[in-house]
């Protein structure tokens, strides 16, 4: 069961249609995300049948995202005061691992572990499963801003 999807998802998530690319939150906690993301034919990001590696790294962006902006959402419910969540951007990219591409109405599952936290900067690593089999590993810097 998902913690957050559909137009809940959508109203946190800051990037906006074409260009979300997580559908669900599965999983969070104070420093691990996992997001479900089902790649339709119509996607921006999919080519020759399979989703491009472009659209798996904003995957991975996106899922820090959300997570980030759940984790606010919950953090700020209590006073209920409308405030944007923090945006975040990508600063780096390191150790990218392409193992395969995903095909076209496959789902992805994405899982981001926040390894530093320094002041705006949050380091991660992410590893990209379908069904179980790893697609792709990188770490990324997100500079976050308030």
């Amino acid at each position: 069961m998902a913690l957050i999807e559909g137009e809940a998802l959508r109203e946190i998530l800051p990037q906006k249609f074409p260009m979300v690319m997580v559908d669900k939150l599965l999983f969070s906690d104070e420093k691990t995300a996992v997001s479900g993301f089902t790649i339709l034919a119509d996607n921006i990001f999919c080519e020759n049948g399979f989703f491009t590696q472009a659209g798996m790294l904003e995957n991975i962006a996106q899922t820090a995202a959300i997570k980030s902006a759940y984790q606010f959402k919950q953090t700020i419910s209590e006073s209920n005061e409308p405030v944007d969540p923090p945006i975040g951007f990508i600063g780096a990219i390191n150790n990218f691992v392409l193992h395969k591409l995903p095909a076209i109405d496959s789902t992805i599952e994405t899982t981001i572990t926040i390894e530093a936290e320094m002041m705006d900067i949050s380091l991660i690593s992410a590893v990209v499963k379908c069904a179980e089999e790893v697609l792709a590993t990188c770490t990324m810097k997100i500079f976050v801003r308030k």
